[in-house]
């Protein structure tokens, strides 16, 4: 009980807290001027899970970071990657004062070890999937990359679109928050989650 208090702190704090700067930056971003110039996408493949996934490099574009499962202490942990806007990270990491952190898009990977559908799994683990925030209909019958999904949006300081990936023996927990639809961070969200594939496991 306690390791599942501890890892669904952790991870509010991912979805909510280091999204802290949503309030104050995305409105700008939103308005701003879209940077012209060729889209660069990466791609990440994740072969110990078996997942891959693109997200923009240029033009201003996004920092991959990951936490690996020693960071935590529950044991259906297994790893959890930001997408950083890269300009308001290298200001972040710069800044000696005490701040939150810019807005993210992060991806939180869990063992199912009960193999669980999606749809069962955002229900049974409400402190990690946040379901008691949810505003507007669930769509439980989502597919994502060939696998069962679930997508909702939860609404707390602001939105946050999650989508819920049941593939492989894990769950993929997507959470992108916004200030408002049609923000730059929102639609690279949507098109992170549209990019996701699965990929042989080593």
């Amino acid at each position: 009980m306690k390791n599942v208090l501890i890892i669904g702190a952790l991870v509010l704090i991912f979805i909510i807290g280091f999204f802290g700067f949503t309030r104050v930056t995305d409105r700008a971003v939103q308005n701003e001027h879209i940077p012209t110039g060729e889209v660069v996408l990466e791609t990440h493949e994740d072969t110990e899970v078996g997942f891959s996934f693109q997200y923009r490099t240029e033009p201003d574009g996004y920092t991959l970071l990951e936490l690996p499962r020693d960071s935590y202490t529950d044991p259906a942990f297994v790893k959890l990657y930001t997408l950083a806007p890269t300009r308001e990270y290298e200001n972040f990491i710069q800044d000696t004062e005490a701040s939150e952190g810019p807005p993210s898009i992060g991806i939180a990977v869990f063992e199912n070890t009960q193999k669980q559908s999606a749809s069962v799994w955002v229900d049974a683990h409400p402190s990690l999937s946040n379901m008691g925030l949810v505003t507007g209909d669930v769509a439980r019958d989502e597919v994502v990359g060939g696998a069962n999904a679930v997508r909702y949006t939860i609404d707390g300081l602001y939105r946050n679109d999650t989508v819920a990936i049941a593939h492989g023996g894990y769950i993929f927990l997507l959470s992108g928050a916004y200030l408002e639809e049609g923000s730059r961070i929102h639609e690279d969200f949507k098109t992170l989650v549209t990019s996701v594939t699965f990929i042989q496991q080593q």
